[in-house]
């Protein structure tokens, strides 16, 4: 258990997320206006571990030319009732997706000027995509398994009975089972929600930290139009 007042004495100090004003002081004159932002919320990891909810909202400085800042230690994330619109990276992968998603996106009908238009025409857009998921990349780990196991045995048919086919055979099943090699590890990567190291995660203390502090600040709690 980390007591909060040493949380306070750690080091890494960055801002705490915020929402509101953006420049927190004026100098208030006519000939040379300036607004800069002066005043900040900082906070650090631990900070951020213990109060992932937290927030600050920077208000109108009223009578004074400083912003005030108002600290909300846990701020609910909005409840959307429906599900997010998630895109898969590695349908980016399979030939022709840019040209469909184009003429899907034509097919909804213009150009969306509304956050409304926006959500309908991405709806309309996820089912085809789901679609294409469900027929091309559905249950990937047994598809990559099965191209193996296929390979396998024509590699071994063509080290009994070497032929121009089988040769052929193998080198088409090879760039199948190679291309869904990187659509696997492309679909483990998004889930994870992790920037990969090249030493790879090693389980420590820094990586969970990291994870908390990524999943706080990433998280939307506000739009602003």
């Amino acid at each position: 258990m980390i007591d909060f007042a040493d949380c306070l004495l750690q080091a890494g100090l960055f801002d705490l997320r915020f929402h509101g004003q953006l420049n927190t002081w004026t100098n208030k004159t006519l000939t040379d206006p300036i607004a800069k932002k002066l005043d900040r919320l900082l906070v650090n990891q631990c900070w951020v571990s213990l109060l992932p909810q937290s927030t600050a909202t920077f208000l109108s400085p009223n009578f004074s030319d400083h912003s005030p800042c108002v600290l909300d230690l846990a701020l609910p994330l909005p409840i959307s009732g429906t599900r997010p619109f998630k895109f898969l990276d590695y349908l980016t992968k399979r030939p022709k997706l840019l040209p469909i998603a184009a003429d899907l996106w034509i097919q909804t009908g213009g150009t969306a000027t509304t956050l409304g238009e926006l959500c309908w025409k991405l709806k309309q857009i996820k089912r085809v995509l789901r679609k294409i998921n469900r027929e091309n990349f559905s249950k990937i780990q047994e598809r990559v398994a099965i191209a193996n196991n296929l390979l396998k045995i024509v590699q071994g048919q063509a080290l009994q009975d070497p032929s121009p086919a089988l040769f052929q055979k193998e080198r088409e099943l090879t760039e199948k089972w190679e291309f869904l090699r990187t659509i696997e590890e492309a679909y483990f990567r998004q889930k994870s929600r992790i920037n990969w190291l090249k030493e790879g995660d090693l389980n420590t203390s820094y990586f969970h930290r990291i994870w908390k502090v990524r999943t706080a600040v990433n998280s939307i709690r506000s739009f602003v139009l």
